[in-house]
């Protein structure tokens, strides 16, 4: 956990300015999509990556009727292989307006379509980690396949009734 707190702590003095607008979405889609590809080999395992910047850089969603094609393909490819990915955003409280705003907007879908999920609004970040390292080693992994081959996507609905417990899996995929 402390590797971790020191590399969230190199990136702070970077902000948000890495990479601007549609430049930032590719990279980080791509590097996303890369990384994801270099994981396949590892058969049978949960993978997870953990995405250390602004939250609005390495975690797009795509609005409604937006099709962005490296957004897909990163989608695909983070499914293919099975890895989950969370975003831990070093900005902290000081720039907490703009980047919680956007993921409230809904830019935590990236992380969330991955069975991940993004923590921002920070300065400490132990417990964003402890969650991180909890839950890639605790984890139920379920499969559906539905009877209906008729080519459509169809929902499922997963409840659990003991207190404390959580379900996060892709969606659509």
């Amino acid at each position: 956990a402390s590797e971790v707190s020191a590399a969230i702590n190199r990136f702070k003095p970077f902000g948000d300015s890495l990479l601007g607008g549609f430049a930032s979405r590719r990279h980080a889609m791509e590097a996303i999509q890369s990384l994801a590809g270099q994981l396949g080999g590892v058969r049978h395992r949960r993978k997870v990556l953990v995405c250390i910047g602004p939250a609005t850089l390495f975690n797009q969603q795509l609005g409604e009727g937006e099709v962005d094609p490296f957004i897909l393909r990163a989608t695909a490819e983070t499914a293919r292989v099975d890895l989950t990915t969370y975003v831990i955003d070093p900005l902290g409280l000081a720039a907490a307006g703009a980047t919680t705003a956007a993921v409230r907007a809904g830019l935590d879908g990236f992380a969330r379509e991955t069975g991940g999920a993004v923590f921002s609004n920070l300065n400490e970040f132990e417990p964003a980690i402890d969650q991180v390292w909890r839950e890639s080693g605790n984890y139920y992994l379920v499969g559906y396949e539905s009877y209906q081959r008729d080519g459509r996507q169809h929902s499922v609905d997963v409840r659990i009734h003991s207190p404390g417990l959580q379900v996060r899996a892709r969606r659509n995929r």
